[in-house]
């Protein structure tokens, strides 16, 4: 979430003095979020699946993007 919320926010750079090792070494250990990105196999650590827009709750999922399609007072990213 940090790393699309700069994006989104359209932050020129990003600097950082301490990588995930070292974060690790003091307890901040991230190693199962790396696995999980690199693993075939994700939907053990945590199910992701997307709705299909055939589903009676799609126009309900949806009904935030087209409110934000017509406010007129909108910023286009």
């Amino acid at each position: 979430m940090c790393l699309a919320s700069a994006l989104w926010a359209r932050v020129e750079r990003v600097v950082f003095a301490a990588d995930r090792h070292d974060a690790a070494s003091v307890g901040f250990d991230d190693a199962v979020f790396y696995e999980y990105f690199e693993n075939d196999n994700r939907g053990v650590l945590m199910p992701v699946s997307k709705l299909d827009l055939g589903d009676p709750q799609a126009p309900a999922v949806l009904e935030p993007f087209h409110t934000w399609n017509t406010l007129g007072s909108r910023i286009d990213y």
